[in-house]
């Protein structure tokens, strides 16, 4: 009996002895498990950083390179504007001198039939013989009053002449004014498509920097073209677009404090407010028109973002600016727009074109609306 208890204790014992060493290698082996988890999860947290640190100065790169295009794009837009002033201001002239010119040749055709029936009257009185005065003094007396009636009229016809030779010279100094706007005219296109030229290359440059936020703009641009179909007009619509915009945060501010500052957004002429008040009652509508005669470039007139581009109803291709606190800007009539929904663009950056027809000499024509909580404001007390 008391062999078999000593066997059992020393197989326990002998238990005890290699189960001890098992027991101290586990918690050894987890605590190297557990640093390894650790080090990798902070190699990685590391690499996210580097990651983080990396995409953001991209995306500063990306926004400076944004900003610069935007920059330069103004800058190109002002030039293109002044050219188009430019160009407005000659065909003005051109206009007044062409006026001067007509007035001054129907003048001077006036003049050539007066002058010829004068000269004619003293061809008859030259080739005719003088009367005796002794056989025939009535006849004699006729021809004196004659003489003396040609007398007067000589001085005259050197008047006439005198007028005739300084309208002569007048129009053909209006014609080398003509000649010289028209080189005036000439150049300032030229200019206009280099300008324009090198704007093209900024836009697509542009285009190039933001590929991924335009696939973004498709999207949108989906939804927005949904809400357009559903809007049951234009109130409507602008409503919907600010809930939308709403959604997406981005508040511009200080539009309200620009009423009788806000510049043109187009080269050309603001119709008068009778004549605004007279196109709105035919068409209908409450805003403001401006019309022009040459490629016009349409720049933003403040800090927007786009919410609508294309096609609405009748008004043709049509642009909304969201310019914060519930104020819209909106332009219809637009040959051609340059920017994509959900864009964020700054003051004075194009946004698209006013192309008038081939071969005709009718004037296009811009139209615009301020809305406040989707209802027009008076537009042509906003711009100066």
């Amino acid at each position: 009996m008391k062999s078999r208890v000593i066997v059992a204790f020393l197989l326990f014992g002998s238990c005890i002895a290699f189960a001890m060493p098992d027991m101290a290698i586990h918690p050894a082996h987890a605590q190297t498990k557990e640093k390894r988890q650790l080090k990798s999860l902070e190699k990685e947290i590391r690499e996210r950083d580097e990651k983080r640190v990396q995409l953001e100065k991209q995306a500063e790169q990306i926004a400076t390179q944004r900003r610069k295009l935007q920059l330069n794009m103004i800058f190109i837009a002002e030039q293109i504007r002044a050219n188009e002033q430019r160009q407005i201001n000659i065909n003005k002239k051109l206009d007044a001198l062409l006026m001067t010119q007509d007035n001054l040749i129907a003048a001077l055709n006036k003049d050539r039939v007066n002058l010829s029936q004068s000269l004619a009257a003293l061809q008859r009185f030259e080739k005719s013989i003088p009367p005796a005065l002794a056989v025939r003094p009535d006849d004699a007396l006729e021809g004196i009053r004659g003489a003396l009636a040609m007398a007067g009229i000589v001085p005259n016809l050197k008047q006439k002449v005198d007028e005739i030779h300084a309208r002569l010279d007048e129009l053909s100094a209006i014609r080398r004014q003509i000649v010289k706007r028209q080189k005036e005219l000439d150049d300032a296109l030229i200019k206009a498509e280099n300008d324009r030229a090198k704007l093209d290359v900024l836009v697509a440059e542009k285009q190039q920097a933001e590929a991924s936020r335009r696939q973004e703009a498709a999207s949108e641009q989906a939804a927005i073209k949904e809400l357009a179909a559903k809007a049951r007009n234009l109130k409507d619509l602008v409503t919907k677009l600010e809930k939308r915009r709403a959604r997406q945060h981005n508040q511009i501010k200080g539009f309200s404090r620009t009423r009788g500052k806000l510049p043109l957004p187009v080269s050309g002429k603001l119709l008068s407010r009778p004549e605004t008040i007279r196109k709105n009652t035919e068409t209908g509508r409450e805003g403001a028109y401006m019309t022009t005669r040459v490629q016009s470039l349409v720049t933003a007139p403040y800090d927007a973002q786009v919410l609508y581009a294309g096609p609405f109803r009748d008004y043709g291709n049509m642009l909304i600016l969201g310019v914060g606190k519930n104020y819209h800007l909106l332009f219809a009539g637009l040959s051609e727009i340059s920017v994509d929904v959900g864009q964020v663009i700054l003051a004075g950056e194009p946004v698209g074109q006013i192309i008038p027809e081939p071969l005709t000499n009718a004037p296009k024509t811009l139209y615009m609306e301020i809305r406040y909580k989707g209802q027009p404001q008076d537009a042509l007390s906003w711009y100066r």
